[in-house]
C-alpha cells in the first residue's frame, strides 16, 4: 500500500485538537518524509502541528482511497489514526466536531472528513 499522507483525530474530551494552517482549519497530518513509516510520520506531524502532546495510542486506522479526478486527493491514499488526550495541545485550538465542519474549507472533501469524524466518536466512546 503507498499511502501518502496520515492525519490524526485526536479527541480531547468531547472536542477535537484542531490546527489553522495555510488552507484553514485542519486537523494535524501531512505528507510522509522518505522512508518513514505511517506511525513515524504521525508523530512527527502531531508534534510540528499540536505541539509535544501526550495521546493514547491510535485506536484505528482508516484507509480513504479518493478515485475522482476533479479532487486533489484523487488516487492517494490516506490514513488516518484516533487517539485521545487529557493534554491541552501547546499549538492549535480546541472545537467540538461541529464548530471544526463549520470552519472547514476543503469542499472537496468535506463530505468525507464529516464521515471520518463520525466514525472516529463511535470509537473513543
Amino acid at each position: 500500500m503507498d499511502v501518502s499522507s496520515v492525519h490524526a483525530i485526536i479527541f480531547h474530551g468531547s472536542r477535537l485538537v484542531t490546527i489553522k494552517n495555510k488552507r484553514g482549519y485542519d486537523i494535524p497530518g501531512g505528507h510522509l518524509e522518505k522512508n518513514e513509516t505511517p506511525t513515524t510520520a504521525l508523530k512527527r506531524e502531531i508534534s510540528e502541528e499540536a505541539g509535544a502532546l501526550p495521546y493514547t495510542s491510535p485506536l484505528f486506522f482508516a484507509e480513504i482511497v479518493a478515485n475522482n479526478n476533479i479532487s486533489p486527493y484523487s488516487k492517494k491514499t490516506m490514513l488516518f489514526a484516533t487517539c485521545s488526550t487529557k493534554h491541552t495541545p501547546p499549538k492549535g485550538e480546541l472545537m467540538t466536531a461541529a464548530e471544526f465542519l463549520d470552519k472547514y474549507e476543503q469542499n472537496d472533501f468535506k463530505e468525507a472528513m464529516e464521515k471520518i469524524l463520525r466514525q472516529a466518536q463511535l470509537l473513543v466512546k
